[in-house]
């Protein structure tokens, strides 16, 4: 995703929502907290202590930034919603709904690894468009963000031992996910750099090798290699080699080019949150 273009797509719905403002009348919001300027309301199984905990993660990771915008969060059953009212031509646009993929799994992290789902709203928050995406905990390692989910803590280091044995894991714009969904052990990498193809691949054969092997007793492991909103672009699976083999770990560094916003940069939700969000009190 080009920043800027996102950041002038949102700008546009944003000014459309502006023209249409709020009348201040219609359905119950809920409760509210004001975080500098961001209005968050709350209902439905959300607690005040839940957006205590996202609006710590909103102002930690840029969302909240002084200007006004509302939002809403509510849960239904184990599944928390996040909703934001944007314009019209964005409230289906796909590349609006990859680019809030890294704000979802930023309030699941708030959420101690809950399931999130994105709705992107009208001005009234009435649900157009439903984004689901990864969810799991998160820890920093290296100034690397490592989100893990269905497997232990423990693993997930292991993992991080394994990934780390090389310098490429710790180039600067990149985010890992590990998961085991069912049997097979998921390794994401989220990058925006280019990377030199054969030398990824040796990377990623040798910690799905080694990963198979020392933490997960030989159960097939996938490395996903995404762009910067964890949507895969390539996989390389252990089941294509013989684990049993595996040899030692390529720590041969891997040159980047960085060719967009790092993850765990400036923006590291992945969106501009200046745009995108309706005013519920009206316009300014």
């Amino acid at each position: 995703m080009n920043r800027s273009h996102f950041s002038r797509l949102l700008m546009v719905a944003t000014a459309a929502l502006l023209c249409f403002g709020f009348t201040g009348c219609g359905p119950n919001f809920g409760e509210k907290v004001v975080v500098d300027g961001t209005e968050i309301y709350y209902k439905d199984g959300a607690k005040k202590e839940d957006v205590d905990k996202l609006a710590e993660m909103l102002k930690n990771e840029g969302f909240v930034d002084g200007k006004k915008k509302s939002v809403q969060l509510l849960k239904r059953g184990n599944v928390w919603e996040f909703r934001m009212a944007v314009g019209k031509n964005s409230q289906k646009d796909k590349e609006v709904q990859e680019s809030v993929k890294r704000l979802l799994l930023q309030i699941s992290a708030a959420l101690d690894g809950a399931e999130v789902e994105i709705h992107l709203c009208t001005p009234k928050l009435e649900s157009v468009s439903v984004v689901k995406g990864l969810s799991g905990k998160k820890y920093t390692f290296d100034n690397t963000n490592v989100y893990y989910r269905d497997i232990s803590l423990e693993q997930s280091k292991a993992i991080v031992a394994i990934l780390f044995a090389s310098s490429f894991a710790s180039e600067p714009g990149i985010d890992f996910h590990f998961s085991q969904p069912a049997s097979t052990v998921k390794i994401k990498m989220a990058t925006t750099a280019t990377i030199n193809s054969q030398q990824m691949k040796m990377f990623a054969t040798s910690v799905v090798q080694a990963a198979s092997k020392k933490v997960f007793d030989g159960n097939v492991v996938e490395f996903e290699v995404c762009d910067p909103f964890f949507s895969t672009q390539s996989i390389i699976s252990s089941k294509q080699f013989n684990v049993g083999g595996a040899g030692p770990i390529d720590t041969t560094p891997i040159n980047t080019s960085p060719s967009g916003t790092a993850p765990n940069g400036t923006n590291p939700t992945g969106i501009d949150p200046v745009g995108g969000i309706a005013p519920l009190g009206g316009s300014n």
